[in-house]
């Protein structure tokens, strides 16, 4: 039986990356399966074909895209690319009942994305984690328990370089009596005294998604790679025996005894001992996901906010670019009876027009 590399959630179009350096990138880190999940409005097909015309005879390219629906993003996965007929998904706010009736259907594999990700796009704060449960248990369907765009959990339960073989992440939760009840007191006290009220959210986010995973049909874990830099930044590794094909693969998800590992990417540096490799992040994608972060937030308290660009200069970078940053300059001007007519009652209020006055 063999064991597997998979990274489960990658871009290609939305920031334009370049589909050879994708694949280079693949090849470097030695990736035997990865899954092309673009966003449901960057053309996924698109996505798909460009890849797939250059793929490397030994890699597995499972389709798949990044629904936007009424119960948060979620994940899908086929076996070939009829998955881009099915014109229905791309709708915005699809409405996840009539989704779980397509997957079940044409047999597809649906994973929520980042289920305790960002609070206007992942499901357990749209639909509440009871009904996330319930929705989850009824179709079986997947939870995604590591995500590398969103998690940090390597920097926090991981402070050890080594690891002496890969470690289930059930048997893990077990261990550390995570699952019985989620709490810091259950991290270690070290660690907890170490982090900040920000880095204690993202941690108990990641925590409660592994714990959700337990609820799920299958799991799945990937970086969510939007640069070519990213991809396998969130893996899996799977005890296979049968060929390697993406029917196979995706069936194989469903055995969750057969999972060795689902988190940050590591390499084996001799028999039996696993490093975690640490890729901070670069500048460009700090601003990225603090543009993506500030984004979301507008959007869901203002409804509707049209901005111009806004550039956002970043620096005291440490710890994988998130510890600190020390400056933020905006340096485009909003008008300040724009805003300020179109956002009410958000506590944010003040602080832009302190900015406003600033520049």
């Amino acid at each position: 039986m063999n064991l597997i590399t998979i990274d489960l959630h990658t871009h290609l179009n939305e920031k334009n990356t370049i589909p050879s350096e994708y694949w280079k990138r693949v090849k470097l880190i030695g990736l035997n399966a990865v899954a092309i999940t673009e966003h449901n409005y960057c053309n996924p097909r698109d996505a798909f074909e460009k890849l797939n015309k250059i793929k490397p005879e030994d890699v597995v390219l499972i389709p798949g895209i990044e629904l936007d629906t009424d119960a948060g993003h979620a994940l899908v996965y086929a076996k070939d690319e009829s998955l881009y007929d099915e014109i229905e998904l791309f709708e915005t706010k699809v409405d996840i009942e009539r989704v779980m009736e397509i997957i079940k259907e044409k047999n597809f594999f649906l994973s929520f994305s980042h289920p305790y990700g960002y609070e206007n796009d992942s499901v357990c704060f749209l639909k509440g984690t009871a009904a996330a449960k319930k929705l989850i248990r009824k179709n079986q369907c997947g939870v995604e328990i590591y995500n590398g765009m969103i998690s940090h959990l390597s920097n926090f339960l991981y402070d050890s370089q080594w690891i002496a073989k890969p470690i289930n992440f059930f048997s893990f939760l077990e261990k550390n009596m995570v699952s019985k009840k989620i709490g810091l007191g259950k991290v270690g006290v070290k660690i907890k005294d170490s982090l900040d009220s920000k880095r204690q959210d993202i941690l108990m986010r990641c925590i409660k998604s592994i714990e959700l995973g337990k609820e799920a049909g299958f799991i799945t874990a990937g970086s969510d790679a939007h640069s070519a830099e990213r991809i396998g930044t969130g893996i899996m590794k799977i005890k296979f025996k049968k060929e390697l094909t993406e029917e196979n693969i995706l069936e194989s998800l469903k055995q969750k005894e057969n999972i060795e590992w689902s988190g940050p990417l590591i390499v084996e540096t001799r028999k039996g001992v696993y490093e975690k490799v640490d890729e901070p992040l670069k500048g460009k994608e700090i601003v990225q996901g603090v543009k993506y972060i500030t984004t979301k937030a507008v959007k869901k308290g203002s409804q509707k906010i049209k901005t111009n660009k806004i550039t956002n200069k970043i620096t005291g970078i440490k710890d994988s670019g998130i510890e600190k940053i020390k400056e933020i300059k905006i340096k485009d001007k909003i008008k300040e009876s724009q805003i300020t007519k179109k956002i009410k009652n958000i506590k944010i209020q003040d602080e832009i027009k302190n900015r406003l006055k600033k520049e």
